[in-house]
């Protein structure tokens, strides 16, 4: 099919959700950062 389909890389809960950004922001993420609700 030709597509990419990343998986989760990491989780992170609603109140850490500023750990996630940062996560992110480093460019640490291999793959989708999820935020749990």
């Amino acid at each position: 099919d030709g597509k990419i389909n990343p998986a989760p890389s990491d989780k992170f809960t609603l109140e850490t959700s500023a750990e996630a950004i940062a996560h992110l922001k480093d460019r640490k993420a291999k793959g989708k950062v999820v935020i749990n609700f």
